[in-house]
């Protein structure tokens, strides 16, 4: 599978990345055999990037990546981004959080350092506007989260620093634009081509392209919508991407994908992300061996900058 490499941090990724969050279930439940055969499947087709967090299952999505890992991945070839969410509750400063965050993940994933360490927390002009947001402010304050971050990296605890790409149009292009973060984990589906689309996805992603920060796509097929899947029990719960925008979702992708087999909906949904020049990487879920496989079948023909190369 094709790689990218990642700005200038050495780091490269395969096109493809597992993601092991709530949506699929797979690495946050407790199903041993058959996370192992994913994970195992997943390396033997070319992966190289394995995405995860501490909110993931409560940490279970971490331990199970790392149970697997060590029996299929003994010379830790592999590369693994995870995050860190800090909150404004229980005492601890920013640092403290952040600096205890990723030691209880490397812990977990039983690593010593890891590829990419992003803040799982939105960005809006006021605290807590959004869910757990924080401010460009606490982002680049001198002693702030960003140079809490760096201090990791000069550790050697982590490679590079990436943010979640949520929050208010502005103020993320802000902080893209400041030249402190390599990475932006970005929600980019089909669905942000239809005419009445919310303008921020693409808005942000012309802001990395131009600060050269390097795009990981998620939620490309908007959480099952796009391939007719109900929604998740992830879906039904979560305060980030909730079941109103799944909703929503799902009728605009009737629409749009009316008479498409699930194949054409597989291979389009991948090819819309890897199409744009600042995306590096599509990052999956999924739960079976044989989606991987269809996946990679279905888009083995697909160059990195599809767009460019046509």
């Amino acid at each position: 599978m094709q790689r990218s490499p990642i700005g200038q941090t050495g780091l490269s990724i395969s096109v493809i990345a597992m993601g092991c969050g709530p949506v699929s279930g797979l690495m946050t439940g407790t199903d041993t055999p058959r996370q192992l055969a994913v994970v195992r499947q997943a390396i033997t087709s070319g992966i190289n990037w394995f995405d995860t967090a501490p909110g993931y299952g409560d940490g279970q999505s971490e331990r199970s990546l790392g149970q697997c890992l060590a029996i299929c991945d003994t010379h830790q070839e592999t590369q693994i981004s995870t995050k860190v969410r800090v909150l404004r509750s229980g005492g601890e400063s920013f640092r403290e959080q952040i600096h205890g965050s990723l030691r209880r993940s490397l812990e977990r994933l039983g690593r010593s350092s890891l590829a990419l360490l992003q803040l799982h927390n939105a960005i809006t002009d006021e605290p807590g506007e959004q869910p757990f947001s924080v401010t460009p402010q606490e982002v680049l304050e001198p002693g702030g989260i960003a140079d809490c971050m760096d201090e990791l990296r000069e550790a050697g605890l982590i490679q590079a620093v990436g943010l979640t790409g949520t929050g208010s149009t502005a103020t993320l292009m802000d902080v893209v634009g400041s030249g402190r973060f390599q990475t932006l984990q970005l929600p980019l589906n089909l669905l942000h081509t239809l005419p009445d689309a919310d303008p921020q996805p693409m808005q942000i992603l012309a802001a990395c392209q131009v600060a050269g920060v390097s795009v990981l796509a998620i939620r490309i097929f908007a959480a099952g919508a796009l391939l007719g899947h109900p929604p998740s029990a992830h879906t039904l719960k979560t305060p980030f991407f909730p079941l109103s925008l799944y909703q929503r979702d799902a009728v605009q992708s009737e629409r749009m994908c009316v008479g498409l087999s699930m194949g054409e909906r597989v291979s389009r949904a991948v090819r819309f992300p890897l199409s744009q020049d600042s995306v590096v990487a599509a990052i999956l879920g999924w739960t079976k061996e044989t989606e991987l496989m269809d996946i990679t079948q279905l888009t083995k023909d697909i160059p990195h900058r599809y767009r460019r190369s046509k």
